[in-house]
């Protein structure tokens, strides 16, 4: 079966003026996503000048904050962004790849908290430790809508344990969704352990 969705949209006066003088908004579906410059490398400095000869990263995650938008129509922030590499986005979703922690990461929208945390970037870190050279392709990022979808396994019916595990994300085309993020105020959590000899 092939399928042709031909998916259009005008983002309207009021938001494009917004968006001109300068918030950032994503609307989807086929709306406006969000690039971003994570700064990996002031982390790293951070973390360099800190950390000694015997460290190791325990973890690092990215809070932004989110703003429902007022509106008369009972649009809602997306459920789940993801955070990737700008320069992995299209083969992610043309090869149907899930998160992996190094070059993409997703958030589910915390309404009590009003954000959205990445906090699986440790192994991100990790990696940018090992390179000389950062370029502007390992910390730009997009920001984009999505849609989760997850698996239970149980794996032991008499204790009742299972585990819940994303199969799939894909570009988000349901409903209507928009948001305003905060990303100057931002907050990115590093955490290390170090060992200091007497």
């Amino acid at each position: 079966i092939v399928l042709n969705n031909n998916l259009s949209y005008t983002i309207s006066d009021d938001l494009r003026q917004r968006i001109d003088k300068g918030e950032d908004i994503i609307v989807a579906p086929v709306g406006r996503d969000i690039e971003l410059q994570f700064p990996i490398k002031e982390i790293i400095d951070h973390y360099n000048a800190n950390s000694g000869s015997l460290a190791v990263v325990n973890s690092l995650s990215f809070d932004i904050p989110a703003e429902k938008i007022t509106n008369d129509y009972g649009i809602q922030p997306p459920k789940d962004l993801l955070l990737i590499l700008s320069d992995k986005k299209e083969d992610f979703f043309l090869r149907s790849e899930l998160n992996n922690n190094v070059t993409s990461f997703y958030a589910s929208y915390d309404s009590a908290n009003r954000r959205y945390r990445f906090s699986g970037m440790r192994e991100y870190l990790l990696e940018m430790l090992k390179k000389t050279d950062i370029t502007p392709e390992d910390y730009t990022f997009t920001l984009t809508p999505v849609n989760i979808e997850t698996e239970t396994n149980t794996s032991n019916s008499y204790y009742g344990s299972s585990t819940t595990y994303v199969s799939a994300i894909n570009p988000y085309i349901g409903a209507p969704t928009m948001v305003k993020l905060d990303i100057p105020k931002s907050k990115i959590t590093l955490t290390f352990s170090k060992q200091t000899l007497d």
